[in-house]
Formats: structure tokens, sequence, C-alpha cells
């Protein structure tokens, strides 16, 4: 008899199931954030000075159309460093490309600027 209790023993913790607490599923995975791309018209760039950053003007745009990713508002703004830099004028449609961080998104102000670059 104890040669089959050390048989069954062996077998069980072969197969795991002499385990006392059940192992924890496996954590979900998250979807992978997409990166923004929209059509948009830029509505004003307004100088907006913060301490200590050299990004002290703000661009908006009004959102044409979503071209990838999830944005559900009207417009989008973010700073950039000046106007003439980023080559963006006011009134003009750009294609934008914004990717997610933690907390909103992160946009190459010179983007317009790279040959090849959709202009919109």
């Amino acid at each position: 008899m104890p040669h089959a209790l050390w048989v069954f023993a062996t077998f069980c913790l072969i197969c795991g199931c002499a385990s006392s607490t059940p192992s924890p599923p496996p954590p979900p995975t998250a979807p992978a954030a997409t990166t923004l791309i929209f059509r948009g018209t830029v509505e004003a760039i307004q100088p907006a000075p913060l301490e200590r950053s050299r990004d002290n003007w703000v661009v908006t745009f009004r959102i044409d159309r979503v071209i990838q990713g999830d944005f559900t508002g009207q417009t989008f703004s973010f700073r950039i460093h000046s106007p003439a830099r980023s080559g963006l004028e006011t009134a003009r449609q750009y294609i934008v490309e914004a990717r997610p961080v933690p907390g909103g998104f992160e946009v190459d102000q010179y983007q317009w600027l790279r040959p090849g670059a959709p202009d919109g």
C-alpha cells in the first residue's frame, strides 16, 4: 500500500493536481495603442509661454477627418517651438500623425518638413 501512495503522490506532483491553490489566469493583454492620424485645418497658432520650455506656441487644429485611430474631439492642440520652424500656417490643411503616450499624444512638430511627408 505505501508504494501505491507514493506512485499516486508522484503522479499528482507531475500533473499538478496536488497543488492546493490554483494557478492564476494569465493577465489580459491590453490592445496595442494605435497612432492617431487625421486631416485637420490649422485654426490658430498662439503664443503660450511656459517657464523653462522651448515650445512656447500652441497650434490648434480643427479635425476634418480621422484617418486612423480613435479621436472623438473637434479640435486637437499641441505645443511647438515656433510657427516658422514647424512650417505650419493658419487656415492650411495638414495630415497630422500623433503617437499615443501615457496621458495623451506626442506630435513631431517638424513632421511636415520631412521630404515626402503628406501636406494635406
